[in-house]
């Protein structure tokens, strides 16, 4: 059986894919008819020449081969050859990976690895809110976002739809004297805050998630730098030797020091913990800090490059 690896170079020349392939091979002849046999599909625009695409390749096909009891498929198409599919879809850089479901379309913008498509993949196509008995834990990076009312409140499912990606939406039924409707937001390890009013207004549930996005003394790590980064946040990086502990504890330790400060200054800065270890070459090539150095702060402001930055 062909591997995508090999597709992917000879996507000029293919004109049909295999059904049992893992990631099928997609022409402006097969496109439509893709779209009609998998309702939720994610599809990789690529060029051969793409060194990106090229690192892509075994991601996307171990995230294809993970899913493949999903009933989502996988696809790729060379929008080198298929010109007029990459324009129509508004494909300016590669890799372009694009979320189909339905006819509407979305772009997807995580990391680039087969953990973190296959877990954005999976929240896709779960219940965009989630019902519970009792509010629960965040269980990865994404906050939960809870709506605890007598019913699901559209405004607020407007919101979850809108949103679905960025937190995990849940609604937890109350009932007589607790049945006042209240919007709360939870970050792994953090405090629960709550949405003065308005739980059922998509505009203010949507606001309040995006003033909230982000925890307030968080992980950044290959899951989580995508998301800092849109936030157009300027960012505090907290470095501290790591001493043989796990970036959890790490967390705990210094966190009763970091989140008043986080909080002072949420509206400027996203004030981070990285592990010094596993991204000493990252560390030391945007912000020319050593490993032997930390502990260390170093800031960067929004809009600027990161090597340009400041101890703080």
């Amino acid at each position: 059986m062909r591997t995508f690896r090999t597709l992917a170079l000879l996507a000029a020349v293919a004109c049909t894919s295999e059904a049992d392939e893992d990631v099928l091979i997609l022409t402006k002849s097969n496109f439509s008819k893709h779209l009609k046999d998998y309702k939720q599909t994610l599809i990789s625009f690529h060029a051969p020449w793409c060194g990106h695409c090229k690192k892509l390749v075994p991601e996307f096909e171990g995230a294809a081969g993970a899913l493949k009891d999903s009933g989502v498929k996988l696809a790729s198409v060379d929008a080198t050859v298929e010109v007029a599919l990459a324009s129509q879809y508004k494909v300016q850089g590669f890799p372009t990976i694009i979320w189909f479901e339905e006819g509407l379309q979305k772009q997807y913008e995580g990391t680039q690895s087969q953990d973190a498509m296959v877990e954005w993949v999976q929240m896709m196509v779960s219940p965009t809110v989630t019902s519970f008995t009792t509010p629960q834990e965040p269980t990865g990076w994404a906050p939960v976002v809870t709506l605890r009312a007598d019913s699901i409140l559209k405004g607020f499912e407007d919101a979850a739809k809108a949103n679905r990606e960025k937190a995990e939406w849940h609604f937890v039924r109350m009932v007589g004297s607790f049945s006042i409707s209240k919007v709360t937001i939870k970050h792994a390890g953090e405090e629960l805050i709550e949405m003065p009013t308005g739980g059922g207004d998509t505009k203010k549930v949507t606001q309040f998630l995006d003033d909230n996005l982000m925890p307030l003394f968080g992980e950044l790590n290959g899951n989580t730098f995508d998301r800092y980064m849109h936030t157009e946040l300027g960012l505090i990086w907290a470095l501290y030797p790591p001493k043989g502990k796990t970036p959890k504890q790490i967390h705990d330790e210094y966190d009763s020091v970091m989140r008043p400060v986080a909080a002072k200054y949420k509206s400027k800065y996203n004030i981070v913990y990285t592990n010094v270890v596993d991204y000493r070459e990252a560390i030391e090539g945007m912000l020319g800090v050593a490993s032997s150095s930390v502990p260390v702060h170093r800031a960067a402001e929004a809009g600027r490059r990161q090597q340009e930055v400041c101890t703080v």
